[in-house]
């Protein structure tokens, strides 16, 4: 098979095919045009209702959705390192075992790399209060869900308007200490309203991790998952429908926590991609401009 061509029109990638069979110009699509390590990428395609189509990216199998006008589409992530060009595998599957296969090559911005020398009592506190594998596993199985609906219609929102603080992928270290930053941080003051970034299914909401602190976890279809990390309230329980911008929390300093603020991460198809790049992206996709995607 002859590796497919790329034409860049209007911010996202057409795909041209070098080969013969039934995909024609247009079918397949990628945006951003060039995505920055850290962030993800939307694959969108036509294909009939008894089609299987999958898409390997970074050495995993994927199942491409339903999209609700129709054909297929996946939001995958971007690991923090990635960069240079990268291999997108799509793979169409008919009614008839018939499976067809085109090649990309998608072209990845470096991510700068970025370090804070955390305080020695940080370090204290996390030695304090180790990881415990039970609330990691449960934290990290809701984080990795990918249910098949769509949960959500309209952009993503921030959940509080606070300032920003630590940044995803930013290395925070001291001593021998390091580990990556996988969210962002929000700095607000104890028992500030926080708001579900969409709509979407509590799948997680407990008390007390080492770690995490108070926490709420949302599913919100289709492999995307938001994780709200160190609250004081909750007020959702697992099993709640909640809607875009409606408080399931409040802001609060439990778990490795200096001081109050919210974590928040947000997961493409199991791994963590930069919640902030998330929001403002839905909002490109939406044709509106990006940033100043705010709860209500």
């Amino acid at each position: 098979m002859k590796r497919s061509g790329l034409i860049i029109l209007s911010g996202f990638f057409w795909l041209t095919l070098g080969l013969t069979g039934r995909l024609a110009a247009s079918e397949i699509r990628i945006r951003p045009e060039r995505p920055v390590g850290g962030q993800g990428i939307l694959v969108e395609l036509a294909a009939s209702d008894s089609e299987i189509v999958r898409v390997r990216h970074q050495e995993r199998l994927y199942h491409a959705y339903r999209a609700s006008s129709g054909g297929r589409e996946i939001f995958l992530p971007l690991r923090v390192g990635a960069a240079g060009s990268l291999p997108v595998l799509v793979e169409r599957i008919s009614a008839d075992s018939a499976v067809e296969k085109t090649d990309l090559a998608l072209e990845v911005s470096a991510r700068p790399a970025e370090s804070v020398k955390i305080s020695a009592g940080g370090v204290r506190m996390r030695r304090r209060q180790p990881s415990r594998a039970e609330e990691r596993d449960l934290v990290l199985d809701s984080l990795r869900r990918c249910s098949e609906t769509r949960r959500w219609k309209e952009v993503f929102i921030r959940p509080l308007q606070g300032k920003p603080g630590t940044g995803f992928g930013v290395t925070r270290w001291r001593g021998d200490y390091q580990a990556r930053h996988w969210g962002v941080d929000f700095i607000a003051q104890k028992g500030t309203p926080v708001a579900a970034v969409n709509s979407g299914l509590v799948v997680l909401a407990e008390h007390g991790y080492n770690i995490y602190g108070n926490l709420v976890v949302v599913d919100h279809g289709q492999g995307v998952v938001s994780a709200y990390f160190h609250l004081d309230r909750i007020l959702k329980k697992q099993g709640d429908v909640v809607e875009r911008g409606e408080t399931i929390g409040t802001v609060g300093s439990t778990g490795w926590s200096s001081g109050p603020h919210l974590h928040l991460a947000l997961y493409l198809q199991g791994a963590p991609v930069d919640p902030l790049w998330f929001i403002d992206f839905t909002r490109t996709l939406s044709g509106a401009a990006p940033g100043g995607a705010k709860s209500p």
